[in-house]
């Protein structure tokens, strides 16, 4: 005689603030990343004087403000 085929559970999709969290992040970190980029083009355009870190926290600065 066959065994009852049991159904395999599914993994339920609950609120999972880790994850929530961790997305949040990383939308964050790629909004700074694309904002120190245009400051970094801006600047070379302008031929005016920086660095990558300065460009960094501005675009920190301003995704925080924004």
């Amino acid at each position: 005689m066959k065994s009852p085929r049991t159904k395999e559970k599914q993994p339920s999709a609950q609120f999972n603030p880790r994850q929530s969290k961790a997305a949040d992040a990383q939308a964050r970190d790629e909004k700074v990343r694309q904002r120190a980029y245009e400051l970094f083009e801006a600047r070379m355009r302008a031929g005016s004087p920086g660095s990558d870190v300065t460009d960094w926290l501005q675009a920190e600065h301003d995704v925080a403000t924004a």
